[in-house]
């Protein structure tokens, strides 16, 4: 379980005492069952909105939003003299306002000498804050507020937690969250024209010689989404595969399935797109390519027929993981379309 500590405060990454603080969370977080978690800090530069003297949970959830790809659960931390200048109630160590997307993320403030009675508040506001997320994840009664009025010391709660219940519910909300993100964006991007002149068809000779098209139905090749996700064309071994876009070979491997291919990723009109080459005779260096210039030459390795060249396009990322037979078409995109 990986944490993340965004403060607001540069200062903060010069405390002395930064490490020991991070040590102690994770030290009491680490005492419960099931659970290896971690700790970072990153300064963002950054000024919330304050709704009634408090941070907006919007405001939060957006403002968190980027590092949950990361990160299992992300905390806001400021000093007092933001806390004073943002007009953040006085009274008030920490939040833990309710999410509305399913993210986990609350919000503290503290110097590094702050104390909580005989402690120190950055370590104890940030695990009582943590404790509701705990209990909220659970769907178990919070006992946060009782067993911290008992003791001025909240880390001995920690050693009651059962990781195992507060993980999967999360894990779940996250892919879900993740899935509904990849469609949304899918969906935004096939309104972006592509037009045919500033792109280059990785084998513009062999563009109409399709030996299987995107689509075909075939559950038995295909159990993941009952189709296939790309398409074939059949070219002779050696034929050159070219970047279509200026872009980069951040994946390359080989398969016995898949043979010798990559995944090359680049940005096109203000939209992020990977394609997916396999088969190839080598597997592409990794590294950046100008449009037009030679991936890799085809080839007829890995599992197949005859000589071709699969061809996948996929919105942002190849993301297999989230690929089922009901949103294959809402996370890829038609290469015969894409090169109109």
């Amino acid at each position: 379980m990986k944490l993340l500590i965004l403060t607001a405060s540069k200062d903060t990454l010069s405390w002395k005492s930064l490490d020991k603080k991070l040590a102690a969370i994770k030290q009491a977080i680490n005492t419960g069952k099931n659970v290896n978690a971690t700790v970072e800090v990153k300064y963002l530069s950054t000024i919330p909105r304050i709704v009634d003297h408090r941070i907006e949970t919007a405001w939060l959830e957006e403002v968190t939003k980027p590092f949950y790809k990361e990160y299992d659960i992300v905390a806001f931390h400021y000093s007092k003299k933001q806390r004073t200048a943002w007009g953040v109630e006085a009274s008030l160590r920490g939040a833990n306002p309710k999410a509305q997307d399913g993210m986990n993320s609350f919000y503290f403030w503290s110097d590094e000498a702050t104390p909580r009675k005989d402690h120190e508040q950055f370590i104890q506001t940030f695990l009582h804050e943590l404790s509701h997320e705990y209990h909220t994840g659970c769907k178990v009664a919070d006992k946060t507020h009782e067993y911290h009025e008992k003791h001025d010391d909240i880390t001995g709660l920690y050693k009651t937690f059962d990781w195992s219940k507060f993980q999967p519910r999360y894990t779940a909300l996250k892919k879900q969250k993740n899935l509904l993100e990849a469609i949304v964006e899918a969906l935004k991007a096939r309104l972006v024209p592509k037009p045919a002149s500033v792109m280059i068809h990785p084998v513009e000779k062999y563009r109409d010689l399709i030996s299987q098209e995107y689509g075909r139905a075939n559950q038995k090749f295909y159990p993941l989404t009952g189709h296939h996700i790309g398409t074939d064309y059949a070219c002779p071994v050696g034929t050159p595969v070219k970047a279509p876009f200026d872009g980069e070979v951040t994946v390359s491997g080989t398969s016995p399935a898949l043979g010798n291919f990559c995944h090359y990723k680049y940005t096109f009109e203000g939209v992020t797109y990977t394609e997916r080459y396999l088969h190839l005779t080598s597997a592409p260096v990794k590294a950046k390519y100008k449009r037009g210039e030679l991936i890799e030459l085809s080839g007829k390795t890995g599992k197949i027929t005859g000589p071709h060249l699969h061809h996948e396009i996929w919105y942002n990322d190849v993301r297999l993981d989230l690929l089922t037979a009901k949103n294959w078409q809402n996370l890829t995109i038609n290469p015969t379309k894409h090169y109109v």
